[in-house]
């Protein structure tokens, strides 16, 4: 089987990798602070986004080169995190401090403010104390007003003005331009990942076992409101079995995943993933990125169940997607049991490609 890469669209139509994990982790904080209120949502989600920023730190040191801890050396590597967060951005510094201007509407408007507080007051602060720990960052305006444009400052201590003129002035776009595109892409995947991942262990940790019954359905439903925005970017508008493999392998190569071609085999697409970078995350990030894809391909055409029988968070060589046709609508709950899916299954099982329990767990898929 030929070894297969995605030579296209790495960013068209202002899609790209982050634009589907920023989504997927604002569906994430959403429904957390709707199950467990805003409170607790900041008390557990907050310790795991601050080892994010100290991380994330260290690695945009590594790729800027950067070795001081002055304003300008923040500066740059705070211009370097918006822009793989792809907000436009002036990032002014000044001899006592910087400040972060939006250019554009922020792309977390009308997300729960708590979202907002969790990056930048934990994530950024971490990020900030890494080259110094007096460093404090400070909101003039917030996404819970209808601002247009928020205003973030950094100083040591207390707030205090800015003083005389900024002695450099970088836009994010200046960086997305002297920066290859391929080294921001990674880093926001692994960056937002990290969001996701540290989210999904709060919500564990919060709810035990019920977290899948909040983090499951609002990653379906994310999947669901992603339909338009994607297939407006591929411009692959079909709905039969392949077009809609086509969707999913572009989304896939956003968020860095390669590995062989697809096959179609009858009402079975397929695909393997050789590389991820989730492939260290916990098992529960993969099965939210399933239930993602599940409503992406059942609002393309609601006979189409969307599942994973390998995974490399549960310790095999690759991942294996499959798209499978039902001779009926599965998308609106009912019990729906299509012979000719389930007889794959089977046969599947009786040749040792999947155990037990993920035939019974594939079979509650396509039946229920």
């Amino acid at each position: 089987m030929p070894e297969w890469k995605f030579h296209g669209m790495r960013r068209r139509g202002c899609v790209n990798g982050q634009d589907v994990l920023g989504g997927l982790w604002i569906s994430q904080v959403r429904a957390l602070v709707g199950a467990i209120g805003g409170d607790r949502t900041l008390s557990s989600i907050g310790p795991f986004l601050s080892g994010t920023g100290s991380r994330g730190a260290v690695n945009v040191r590594k790729t800027l080169g950067i070795e001081g801890n002055d304003f300008v050396d923040v500066g740059k590597a705070s211009a370097f995190v918006l822009a793989f967060h792809d907000e436009g951005n002036l990032v002014k510094v000044y001899r006592n401090g910087l400040q972060i201007v939006d250019l554009e509407p922020c792309p977390f408007r009308g997300a729960p403010w708590e979202l907002c507080w969790l990056r930048d007051h934990v994530a950024y602060k971490a990020f900030l104390n890494s080259f110094s720990p007096d460093l404090e960052p400070y909101f003039e305006h917030d996404v819970e007003d209808d601002s247009t444009n928020c205003i973030l400052t950094v100083t040591k201590g207390s707030k205090t003005p800015m003083q005389g003129e900024p002695v450099m002035e970088l836009t994010t776009e200046q960086v997305r331009e002297s920066v290859p595109l391929d080294v921001l892409s990674k880093f926001g995947v692994e960056y937002l990942g990290e969001y996701v991942a540290g989210t999904t262990m709060a919500a564990k940790q919060a709810l035990g076992e019920d977290w899948r019954s909040v983090l499951i359905p609002a990653a379906e439903h994310y999947g669901v409101t992603m339909n338009q925005r994607i297939t407006g970017a591929t411009r692959l508008t079909g709905t039969d079995l392949a077009s809609v493999g086509m969707v999913v392998d572009f989304i896939s190569s956003l968020v860095m995943q390669e590995g062989h071609e697809e096959w179609v085999q009858g009402s079975d697409w397929t695909r393997e993933i050789t590389e991820c970078p989730f492939s260290d995350y916990p098992k529960e990030v993969c099965e939210q990125l399933e239930a993602m894809f599940r409503g992406l391909c059942c609002s393309m055409n609601s006979t189409l169940v969307f599942y994973h029988d390998k995974r490399m968070t549960e310790g095999h060589a690759s991942c294996q997607y499959h798209i499978m046709k039902n001779g009926s609508s599965v998308c609106a709950g009912e019990a729906v049991e299509s012979n000719e899916a389930l007889a794959s299954l089977k046969a599947r099982l009786a040749k040792g490609e999947i155990s037990e329990e993920d035939y019974l767990r594939l079979r509650r898929l396509i039946v229920e």
